[in-house]
């Protein structure tokens, strides 16, 4: 589960999910978070540890054969530059094998959520365009 805060989350799903949590891996975070989460860090680390780390670096603890192992930092690596001209053509081919006419996405949203349009009239008039 991702979330900005921990205190964007309810008591009851705080709970529930850091009740039934089997592997952690925390990246720098704030002052309250760093004291929630210190339990989970002791008593490697500390909630100063957790709001100091650096770039790229994080706490890990790991669940291995139904064992929660001692917290350990880690260092991950920093995102890789894009090749724009490799996403484009990922785009294209998806867009091909995927897409689907504006209408076409709108005719089948009426007619799942059932407003009064009959299935008829939710029929392509048309091919779709990206037929493969």
């Amino acid at each position: 589960m991702a979330h900005q805060f921990i205190g964007q989350l309810t008591d009851k799903i705080k709970g529930a999910v850091f009740g039934n949590v089997g592997t952690m891996i925390m990246f720098r975070v704030g002052v309250e978070d760093a004291e929630f989460l210190k339990p989970q860090l002791a008593p490697i680390f500390g909630p100063r540890d957790l709001i100091n780390l650096d770039n790229y670096h994080c706490y890990a603890k790991l669940m291995v054969k139904g064992q929660t192992s001692r917290p350990f930092n880690m260092r991950t690596y920093p995102p890789v530059q894009g090749n724009s001209e490799t996403a484009k053509v990922v785009k294209n081919l998806s867009r091909m094998a995927y897409g689907q006419e504006r209408e076409l996405v709108e005719q089948e949203i009426l007619a799942r959520a059932k407003l009064g349009v009959s299935l008829e009239q939710t029929q392509p008039q048309s091919e779709p365009r990206f037929n493969l």
